[in-house]
């Protein structure tokens, strides 16, 4: 597992080794609170209810981007909830410190870890 990650139906979080290693404790405390939010919002049930559709519609362009935008809006409510409870300025470094360490690591990730997108995610988080 390369990502921090909740599952539907298991009260689990997931953090992968390399960035237990590379956050501090108040750090992996924001990523936690961040994966926690997902699990509130059931966001990978509706997460996988839009892979479902895009699997039936994969021929039409407005599904991919569909999907794409409920992916960021997810991450963007979870950012806004984890820098919310805890401490914002700890969350957005364990976020851009994770962004940098897992850039390379696998083609499916950079999609939401893209330098850009990172950037936007930040810079949300510091408006709210």
């Amino acid at each position: 597992m390369v990502l921090p990650s909740s599952f539907p139906g298991n009260r689990k979080l997931v953090l992968p080794a390399c960035l237990e290693d590379l956050l501090t404790e108040s750090e992996v405390k924001g990523v936690f609170r961040h994966e926690a939010s997902h699990a509130s919002t059931r966001d990978s049930c509706w997460l996988s209810v839009a892979r479902f559709l895009n699997s039936i519609f994969w021929f039409h362009p407005l599904f991919r981007w569909i999907v794409l935008e409920h992916i960021i809006a997810c991450e963007e409510a979870a950012d806004a909830a984890a820098a919310r409870i805890g401490n914002a300025s700890q969350y957005k470094k364990a976020l851009a410190r994770a962004a940098l360490e897992l850039q390379p690591v696998t083609a499916g990730v950079p999609t939401l870890l893209r330098r850009s997108r990172v950037l936007n995610r930040l810079r949300k988080i510091e408006i709210n």
